[in-house]
């Protein structure tokens, strides 16, 4: 009797020890592919200081460095009141922080930077949860490597924009609630629908997909599931309200508003229509000759996350409806993809095992070097190789200025300031001019002793000296896209108010309806344009 029930014991510890072998696995497994993924996020930031969309910097950066420091670029948006304050108000929080430390403004952006790509680990580890309850520890070895190593992911990271933000909360918002196994927890529910709720209002035309995210996770369930999924996101939704109304002029204008001009007064029309299946081109185009077979892993891996497919589907579809088209539209999709492809290998991989005998080993670490093999050859393709240096000579050349002593006002030459970091970019004692045309140079010098341009426009006069230049990114052709961005500098102090600061005009539709400017403070309301 002593025998059996010693037996019986021993037998328990093995399985309580091979339980938690693997629990010890899953942890050196989540450890390993965060730590890649954030090196190879943060290299990139470091080695392609590129501009994904002047956006980022002049709808978050720049608002949030005005509503700190007193100094930024107003864009039309922030002008008419179709933003909402939540994006640039936590960048401005950050940015109170750390400028307490430092005045340098590469620490600050770079400080944004890390933000960002913390947040978008979030895929990462939800990916790896989701591949382990999948398929154990070779799902979840697929499914981290992948989502670390996937291109457009590490592309999109270090960046601010609201596209980017919205999609990590997405997915987190999907794995709170769905995350491989049964849930009963209510807080759980309410926090994913927090989470959805935070995706909605940074980037509210998503929202269909929301919807449908929701359904796959409360089902039929209205007590248990749908009740605290609501009210999480409710929550966030009338606190942005009120936010809305305390910046701006009425609750949910940064929604309301947005709409109406962009989709019923067809103001994003003006910045370009493109055709209904510009995103499939695109995909076509930046995944090659990979298309199909991406596609094709994707729809295996959906058997497993069926609510991760009918999600991006619904995100290309609601996209492809908006006249006026840009590839970072669509990254909340493009998120769902290296987690369906890390399932859809996963699933190959036990299929093989099975069916050939081949060890499971030998086949994970042979998908995971195949597909970070052709990540890496997408990402250097000549279609996408050119977006890593997107303005990259002009973010080298602010860097440089910000280091300059003396330096009290740069004037642009040839670059418009929606091709810069803006004011965010410089020290808070140097002030961001807009482009100088030739007729105004002489009149406006006073007012700047540095000047950034294209080496083949440099500014008039010998008083101004080319301190250097640096390269500003690749055609898909290999050669220099635009001329060589320089710097030029002049002895000197500078005067105020010689030449007016950078500005943005209002579109062609709303020129005749909407005047006026901000005032001094960091808000700009409706009552203060003038509106018609």
């Amino acid at each position: 009797m002593r025998s059996g029930a010693s037996d019986s014991t021993s037998g328990t510890s093995a399985k309580l020890g091979r339980l938690a072998w693997h629990a010890m696995d899953l942890r050196l497994v989540l450890a390993g592919t965060l730590a890649f993924a954030f090196a190879l996020r943060v290299a990139a930031m470091v080695l392609a200081p590129s501009i994904v969309h002047p956006d980022e910097v002049f709808q978050v950066l720049e608002p949030a460095h005005r509503l700190v420091f007193g100094s930024g670029v107003v864009p039309w948006e922030f002008k008419l009141g179709i933003r909402s304050w939540l994006f640039p108000g936590l960048i401005a929080g950050l940015m109170s922080l750390v400028g307490r430390v430092s005045d340098d403004p590469t620490t600050l952006l770079t400080a944004v930077g890390l933000l960002m790509i913390l947040s978008s680990l979030i895929v990462v580890y939800c990916a790896t949860m989701w591949g382990y309850r999948a398929y154990g520890l070779p799902g979840a070895i697929c499914c981290g490597v992948i989502t670390a190593t996937w291109f457009e992911l590490i592309y999109f990271a270090p960046h601010s924009l609201t596209e980017v933000l919205a999609a990590h909360f997405l997915v987190l918002g999907m794995y709170l609630g769905s995350p491989g196994r049964r849930v009963d927890a209510w807080w759980q529910f309410f926090w994913s629908g927090v989470c959805l709720g935070l995706a909605f209002i940074l980037r509210f035309h998503i929202g269909p997909s929301i919807a449908v995210i929701a359904v796959f996770i409360a089902g039929r369930e209205m007590r248990s599931r749908w009740t605290p999924l609501a009210l999480g996101g409710a929550a966030v939704v009338a606190g942005s309200g009120l936010l809305d109304a305390a910046t701006w002029s009425t609750p949910f204008q940064s929604i309301w508003l947005n709409f109406y001009v962009n989709v019923i007064d067809h103001v994003g029309a003006t910045f370009g229509v493109q055709p209904a299946d510009q995103f499939i081109r695109s995909l076509g185009a930046y995944w090659s000759g990979a298309f199909l077979l991406i596609i094709g892993t994707a729809l295996l891996g959906a058997r497993r996350l069926p609510m991760a497919l009918a999600a991006g589907v619904v995100i290309l579809f609601t996209m492809s409806l908006i006249d006026h088209k840009e590839y970072r539209f669509i990254y909340p999709a493009l998120v769902l993809v290296p987690i369906l492809v890390g399932l859809g290998t996963a699933e190959v991989a036990a299929f093989l095992r099975d069916n050939l005998k081949l060890r499971l080993g030998f086949l994970v670490a042979a998908a995971c070097v195949f597909w970070i093999g052709t990540s890496s050859l997408l990402a250097v393709a000549g279609t996408y190789r050119p977006l890593w240096f997107s303005d990259v000579g002009v973010v080298r050349a602010f860097r440089a200025v910000s280091h300059l002593p003396g330096a009290c006002g740069v004037g642009l030459r040839s670059i418009e300031w929606y091709e810069t970091p803006g004011q965010a970019g410089l020290p808070r004692n140097v002030r961001l001019y807009g482009t100088i045309s030739d007729a105004r140079f002489a009149a406006s010098q006073p007012g700047f002793n540095v000047v950034v341009g294209y080496r083949d426009s440099p500014p008039h006069g010998d008083n101004f000296q080319q301190l250097a230049c640096w390269s500003n990114g690749i055609n898909p052709m290999g050669e220099p896209s635009r001329p060589d961005v320089c710097v030029w500098r002049r002895a000197g102090s500078c005067q105020t108010a010689t030449v007016p600061e950078a500005d943005t005009p209002w579109p062609l539709p709303l020129r005749a309806r909407y005047q006026g400017t901000c005032p001094d403070g960091p808000f700009c309301r409706k009552d203060h344009l003038g509106l018609k």
